[in-house]
């Protein structure tokens, strides 16, 4: 899962301009407990979570499950060896749905993998359209 960065559209204020106001609306389709606000004093993030839908289960789904659970228990925390058996895994097996599953544990892996490497640090400055006496009074959100 990769977060995007959604800029808002309206910022509200009240007269006195001593209030922010961020209005948010919960499109159709999504329900109240998928989704959490969380704020710091500093970020507002919005997390939206998705109900993963069930898969039918196949003797395909069952071994990739069996033969996962096996090697994940054989690699412990160690990423690099999951990804090698991972590998050989793939270049060895013959049922294409299972090669596909196995394919993408394999991506999810090097993403994962892709993301801890990544340690520079992510802001976005917004411009939330505010009154400069708003800004000028020193109003802090913490």
């Amino acid at each position: 899962v990769k977060p995007r960065i959604v800029v808002p559209g309206d910022w509200m204020t009240d007269k006195g301009g001593k209030f922010l106001f961020l209005p948010m609306a919960i499109p159709e389709g999504i329900s109240l407990q998928q989704c959490k606000v969380l704020c710091n004093g500093d970020s507002l993030l919005v997390v939206v979570t998705e109900q993963p839908q069930d898969e039918p289960d196949t003797d395909a789904l069952r071994k990739y499950k069996l033969i996962l659970d096996a090697l994940k228990a054989e690699a412990g925390h160690d990423e690099k060896k999951l990804k090698a058996k991972l590998s050989e895994w793939l270049d060895t097996e013959e049922d294409e749905e299972v090669r596909v599953r196995v394919k993408s544990a394999l991506d999810s892996l090097t993403d994962i993998r892709e993301a801890k490497n990544n340690t520079s640090p992510r802001t976005l400055a917004v411009n939330l359209g505010l009154p400069k006496s708003f800004l000028q009074e020193g109003l802090q959100l913490r």
